[in-house]
């Protein structure tokens, strides 16, 4: 507890020092800070919504739009294509991030230099909405509840790196608002409501610049395509307290029998395990499935909604991004190989499971074979067409024009 307080004290005494450090750098609205998932990818809501405003920089009146991260390959590649793109910790970053009028987020308060975002405009874009848990949600003992409300009534804006406690949060709906204005304490009055930048990526062909690494899975998928090959989407969340099973099966046998199987239907697997269960990637199994013509192993850290436009089907359970892929009215398995498990002993659940995931269910690889089959064989139709629409309806307002466009329309005319 003494640790505790002593940190937000240092917190406290390093916001009231670069305040008055930012009162010599004025402000310039015509400058945005953004960065992702701690400063090490170029990926989701913070990279498309980048990608959008530098499209459009001179129609919104931008002067710099500025990525921020710690990866050097990154670095590389968005300085040699022309973008702006600081180091998080150089001097140039710093000055920056005391110029910017706008300091933008996807993940947390780490994706840029947040303790220079004072005076700033913030925005976190989070990346999802939930079914599993996250936020005040986690908190389901009255006692803990009681103890963080306490907390958090003398945890004051002075005590935030940054003072991003009074920071703005995009949802992409009256309910979605709801549910997340819930999760992370925001008050109506500090959500934005728009689409994911993201999703934007889904609906609209702006040709965005795509990575190097990306390019080359996107070739090879292309051609696997051009061949008559189906794509399937197989992205797992992580767990809490274990480690994620690919494709729910301990068997080394049996997962080589379901990717010859893909084979042998001319289905190309492209797989990706959540950016925080690293570990999965380095395993024994998938350095022996890598070697597999169909299967495609994304690294953690690459972004998959490029990917995800040229996909037949997607394979999850309990991850946020198959509300994503409700935009494109295209059929989702659901494989929920643990779910007492998580449930009830894992992070759990907001939602009833079976209400929100509107598709097949299976629980074990020979189930899954017969549902990847009756899809193929019968043009994608999965009979959850109307269901996937009610809760796209629910969990997106879509609008006429972007979700980028009034998430930045919104943010230049906040006044301050």
């Amino acid at each position: 507890m003494i640790k505790k307080i002593l940190v937000k004290l240092f917190i406290a005494l390093i916001n009231i020092l670069i305040f008055f450090l930012s009162l010599f750098i004025k402000k310039d609205k015509g400058i945005i800070i953004i960065g992702g998932w701690f400063g090490r990818r170029f990926s989701d809501n913070s990279r498309y919504f980048y990608l959008y405003l530098n499209k459009y920089k001179k129609e919104l009146g931008l002067k710099k739009v500025i990525w921020v991260t710690t990866n050097d390959e990154i670095y590389t590649e968005l300085n040699d294509l022309g973008f702006d793109v600081v180091k998080k910790w150089s001097l140039k970053s710093i000055y920056y991030h005391l110029k910017a009028k706008y300091h933008i987020i996807d993940q947390s308060v780490k994706d840029i230099n947040s303790y220079f975002s004072v005076r700033a405009i913030k925005i976190n874009l989070w990346h999802g909405f939930p079914l599993k848990k996250v936020g005040n949600y986690r908190y389901e003992n009255q006692k803990v509840k009681a103890f963080k409300k306490i907390i958090k009534k003398f945890n004051l804006d002075l005590f935030s790196e940054g003072f991003w406690r009074k920071s703005y949060l995009l949802a992409t709906s009256k309910f979605s608002s709801d549910i997340l204005g819930y999760a992370f304490d925001k008050k109506k009055e500090k959500i934005i409501i728009a689409n994911y930048p993201r999703n934007d990526n889904l609906l609209y062909d702006f040709r965005f610049i795509i990575p190097k690494n990306e390019k080359e899975v996107l070739r090879i998928i292309e051609s696997h395509k051009k061949s008559g090959y189906n794509v399937i989407l197989y992205l797992p969340t992580f767990r809490d307290k274990k480690a994620t099973i690919f494709l729910g099966e301990n068997d080394k046998n049996k997962v080589i029998n379901f990717i010859d199987f893909c084979e042998n239907n001319k289905i190309i697997l492209v797989t990706k395990f959540h950016f925080a269960n690293i570990s999965i990637h380095e395993s024994k199994s998938f350095v022996e499935l890598d070697n597999k013509n169909n299967i495609i192993n994304l690294p953690h850290d690459m972004d998959i909604y490029n990917i995800t436009k040229l996909s037949n089907i997607l394979i999850t359970d309990y991850s946020s991004v198959y509300f994503d892929y409700l935009l494109l009215n295209r059929p989702i398995i659901f494989f929920p190989y643990d779910l007492d498990y998580y449930k009830y002993e894992d992070r759990g659940l907001i939602f009833d499971y079976d209400e929100y995931t509107p598709g097949f269910k299976v629980y074990n690889l020979e189930e899954l074979k017969r549902k990847i089959l009756y899809l193929i064989n019968n043009n994608f139709d999965d009979g959850f067409e109307i269901k996937r629409k009610i809760l796209k309806e629910k969990i997106f307002e879509i609008k006429n024009k972007p979700g980028s466009y009034y998430l930045i329309k919104t943010l230049l005319n906040i006044k301050r």
